[in-house]
């Protein structure tokens, strides 16, 4: 019931996706005063998005050289290298690629409405506390708010881990690679496919995503004084209201501060061929390391 809850509301949230799983090419919207308004924003977001995914995938990928001395002898080294290798797969896997998709923008809501989620959980929590007569009520309501989130964060490792195939052969090969291992290897293979989803499928789409951005910015700035223009000229019709002029006004005054912000998306874009050799070394680093972590594991002793 929890999975199809998730599922349902990540669909509504996210939207129809393309074959490939990701989410279908919507038409730009760089003429409507609405869109330009909140572009600078996005663009922000998602370079903010972007950059620290390369911050997580340099501290899941760094430490992959840590893994081998956390598993014990005895241990089948070519069991284990089949762990790793089915976890790499998974992250770049249709099944996995869509939950942590469905995960991202479910977070996304959540830390953009957690005042209101927190404060009616926390009111309704309390209530319910209340009509039962608990002792304390007041102090009911912040820890089943703390709890859900928790709770949320947890379903969405255990989505994920759902997709992750290396967890089904850590748990079908326990006794080969040895029952003490079992919970480190569902860390490391948990890390693994986390790593590989960010560097062969999330960091290259928010580029992507960024660079369409980017590509929209002369069309924006146009938007933004035309529609600045038009806002001018209504305020100043003869026979307008001054709740249409104040109306007017605002809107003026958004797309003012929307055109200020454009500064940083120009930097954002003076920058680009900069960041395409990041995307690379990120890539190059992170894919090294694991195979670094193959290796070693092949120098292992077979079991015997």
């Amino acid at each position: 019931m929890r999975a199809c809850f998730i599922a349902g509301l990540a669909a509504g949230l996210w939207g129809c996706t393309s074959d490939s799983g990701r989410p279908a090419e919507a038409p730009s919207a760089t003429d409507a005063s609405s869109y330009v308004i909140g572009y600078p924003d996005e663009l922000n977001a998602v370079a903010a998005d972007y950059d620290a995914a390369r911050a997580k995938v340099a501290e899941k990928c760094g430490g992959f050289k840590d893994f081998p001395a956390a598993v014990k002898d005895p241990v089948d080294s070519a069991r284990w290298l089949e762990v790793v290798e089915a976890a790499e797969r998974s992250g770049k896997s249709r099944s996995y690629v869509e939950r942590a998709r469905e995960n991202r923008s479910l977070a996304r809501m959540i830390d953009e409405n957690e005042g209101d989620i927190v404060k009616h959980t926390a009111a309704a929590t309390q209530y319910s506390a209340e009509q039962h007569s608990c002792q304390a009520p007041q102090d009911v309501g912040g820890a089943a708010a703390a709890g859900l989130r928790k709770g949320i964060e947890k379903r969405f490792e255990d989505r994920l881990g759902d997709a992750n195939e290396a967890q089904y052969l850590i748990k079908s090969y326990a006794d080969a690679l040895g029952k003490p291992n079992t919970a480190t290897l569902s860390k490391q293979a948990e890390l693994i496919a986390h790593a590989a989803y960010l560097v062969e499928v999330e960091i290259p789409a928010l580029a992507e995503q960024r660079d369409r951005l980017l590509d929209e910015q002369s069309s924006v700035s146009s938007t933004i004084d035309h529609r600045i223009d038009e806002e001018k000229e209504r305020q100043a019709r003869a026979g307008a209201s001054d709740s249409e002029k104040k109306a007017s006004a605002d809107r003026q005054r958004e797309l003012e501060a929307a055109k200020q912000s454009l500064a940083g998306a120009q930097k954002l874009g003076d920058r680009r061929a900069a960041r395409e050799q990041e995307l690379a070394e990120t890539q190059k680093v992170c894919r090294q390391a694991l195979d670094d972590l193959k290796e070693a594991i092949k120098k292992r002793q077979p079991a015997k």
